[in-house]
């Protein structure tokens, strides 16, 4: 008696990975345009291999184990906030890496890093923890009761 497994995937994956291999290919040959000797290249493919590695090796992992800790320790109505802001508060600080170190700018050329990065991080990781604040509060808003004493819309 034979016994196959059939692997059946809908329309959806289809979809998502025939316009995924074009992004792709789209991606690799735009890269390959960029460099026009195999030396440049060869330094692109280390950069964006170390940085898989640096993703794989450091990033991930602590995103796991955060994860991991919020998920234990965080009362249930808690987690999904808490779990919002420290997402978003690092891809604030990752996008604001650069801006902040002023490394991203030209030496001697004032107007390339115009603006002050460290008051516009602040500012958008407040923005970010207050809206977390505001999701908490209403997620531990006590529940309004009827003159019956049960509770309503429900």
């Amino acid at each position: 008696m034979e016994t196959t497994e059939r692997n059946e995937h809908g329309l959806a994956f289809w979809i998502g990975l025939s316009i995924g291999v074009v992004v792709f290919g789209f991606g690799i040959r735009g890269a390959l345009r960029q460099f026009d000797t195999y030396s440049s290249r060869f330094v692109y493919t280390k950069y964006v291999i170390g940085f898989d590695f640096l993703h794989d090796l450091i990033v991930a992992p602590i995103a796991f184990v955060v994860a991991f800790v919020v998920s234990r320790v965080a009362p249930h109505k808690l987690r999904g906030p808490l779990s919002f802001a420290l997402f978003a508060t690092a891809i604030a600080f990752t996008v604001g890496w650069y801006p902040l170190h002023h490394t991203a700018g030209y030496k001697g050329n004032a107007t390339f890093q115009p603006l002050n990065y460290a008051t516009a991080v602040a500012t958008v990781v407040g923005v970010i923890w207050s809206i977390a604040a505001v999701w908490a509060a209403i997620a531990y808003r006590p529940k309004a009761t009827s003159i019956a004493g049960g509770t309503s819309g429900q």
